[in-house]
């Protein structure tokens, strides 16, 4: 009887073994999966974050802009200003001044010489 008992325990810690080392790489898998999904959830939120800071970037600029454009209407030439831009109004004795383009152009000689060099390399 001893001899069988004694087969038992050989073989036992063998089992053991097999068991051990299959729930051990179990865990292994499952830590690695849960470290795979933590990573890839990161990325995603700094992604967000990061295009949170260019959005409150984009809105302080935008508010900056519309509390100078607030400032300059609480002047009188501020006011003066938006209502001649907004209604297309004028001063009574107040005059429109045209400036007319003269109507000569500009001639470019046909021989330039940044052309000859250009052309000259090839």
């Amino acid at each position: 009887m001893s001899s069988r008992f004694a087969q038992r325990r050989k073989q036992q810690p063998f089992r053991y073994n097999i068991v051990s080392l299959l729930v051990l790489l179990g865990l292994v898998l499952l830590f690695a999966h849960l470290s795979y999904n933590m990573a890839q959830r990161l990325r995603e939120v700094s992604g967000k974050r990061n295009a949170a800071a260019a959005e409150l970037a984009e809105i302080t600029e935008m508010s900056n802009g519309l509390q100078q454009e607030l400032k300059a209407l609480q002047t009188e030439a501020g006011q003066e200003a938006e209502i001649r831009e907004r209604y297309s109004v004028a001063k009574p004795n107040e005059g429109v001044i045209v400036i007319v383009d003269s109507q000569e152009q500009e001639t470019i000689p046909e021989d330039s010489t940044e052309e000859k060099k250009w052309w000259d390399i090839f």
